[in-house]
């Protein structure tokens, strides 16, 4: 009698084990390289990019199910491209998907100081299992940058990966206001279009804040010759 419930136990038992072990193999796993290449420059596809004020950068995310014989359920994603004025920024890929662990993989980008990376609208593109369709919606606020596109399901293999990419462009301001107030004078006020110095971070105006400078200087030297003529 013992030795039947003894053999009971461990087929029990070995049932028991080997089930989760067969469904933890069966779940699938979610792969993400992030890249970009400066179309600006001619680089290559690389982590991290490079970019200057001005410069074309090309992102590309692919994704793909690495477990063979498993399909990811309903998958979406989104890249954020962080508009902060940071010497770096860090754009990411977020996915979700209803059976794969929540993903975030980031690339760094080398970005001047006061510059962004603003989004080109009509850019985006998404290809699944090497079908190509535009991303909709595509404009400068409405994209893969500001919201989830829904890629669906994603069976496995590198063949049936899913390439999200889209271009954006690394901006600076394009022009600043300087203003010059006194108690007995009117406001004066001049826009200076802003170019990059040589340098991270720095800029120089043009004419328009060098012709403020020089009214300014001639404002003093007329109240420094009337306090004279008063004394």
């Amino acid at each position: 009698m013992l030795r039947r419930v003894l053999m009971v136990l461990t087929v029990f038992l070995g049932v028991f084990l080997l089930a989760p072990a067969r469904t933890r193999a069966a779940l699938p796993k979610l792969e993400i390289k992030f890249e970009g290449k400066n179309l600006t420059t001619g680089s290559d596809w690389q982590s991290p990019v490079k970019t200057s004020p001005g410069d074309l950068v090309r992102f590309r995310a692919t994704l793909v199910n690495t477990v063979p014989g498993t399909i990811v359920r309903d998958l979406t994603v989104r890249i954020p491209l962080f508009k902060s004025r940071a010497v770096t920024q860090i754009p990411h890929v977020q996915t979700r998907a209803n059976n794969v662990t929540t993903r975030i993989e980031e690339l760094v980008v080398e970005i001047d100081k006061g510059a962004a990376m603003e989004y080109v609208a009509g850019s985006g593109s998404l290809q699944v299992a090497g079908v190509t369709s535009k991303l909709s919606p595509d404009t400068v606020t409405d994209n893969v940058t500001l919201r989830e596109i829904k890629i669906g399901d994603l069976s496995s293999g590198e063949g049936n990966a899913a390439v999200i990419s889209f271009e954006a462009k690394s901006t600076i301001a394009s022009e600043v206001t300087a203003v010059a107030t006194s108690d007995n004078a009117a406001t004066v006020s001049a826009v200076a279009k802003v170019t990059p110095k040589t340098g991270v971070g720095d800029f120089i105006p043009a004419g328009a804040l060098t012709w403020l400078g020089w009214g300014a200087f001639g404002w003093g030297l007329k109240r420094v010759a009337r306090s004279i003529l008063e004394m």
